[in-house]
């Protein structure tokens, strides 16, 4: 019984470090999107001013 429980707890702790290592992925993921696409962005505005 308290093995099952204990086992089950190691479970749940599994699936929120999961949950918690693909956010942290995914927020990196977009966060260098975003860096890269407004990088580009300013360099063909400066492109297409000049």
């Amino acid at each position: 019984m308290i093995l099952s429980i204990f086992l089950s707890k190691k479970d749940i702790n599994n699936i929120v470090l999961k949950r918690i290592v693909y956010g942290v992925l995914i927020v990196s993921w977009l966060f260098n999107f975003y860096l890269s696409t407004t990088c580009v962005g300013n360099i063909l505005e400066a492109y297409i001013r000049s």
